[in-house]
């Protein structure tokens, strides 16, 4: 988690809404909320263990799938040099 999230992750995360235009389960639907479906005061001491932004989730993501292309592509290489020789080694 870098410093600056600590200053607005567990504010953000708190964030309770009040609902008087519609009733709970029509703003959260449990098709969309999914199974068991619960109240939002069952959702009040919840408390998520890995707090990372979006950007801290992909960057390792992306690297990590960067890494796997390099060496697939190097490994088709080298299968394709190999493949290549002629039989019994360079002449």
């Amino acid at each position: 988690m870098s410093a600056d999230n600590g200053s607005w992750l567990d504010l953000a995360r708190k964030v309770d809404w009040t609902l008087s235009y519609v009733d709970e389960r029509e703003a959260f639907p449990p098709e969309m909320s999914g199974s068991p479906w619960l109240p939002a005061a069952a959702w009040q001491g919840w408390d998520e263990p890995y707090r990372t932004t979006y950007g801290e989730y992909v960057t390792p993501s992306t690297t990590k799938r960067l890494r796997c292309w390099r060496f697939a592509t190097r490994s088709a290489r080298a299968k394709t040099s190999r493949s290549c020789r002629p039989p019994g080694g360079m002449r």
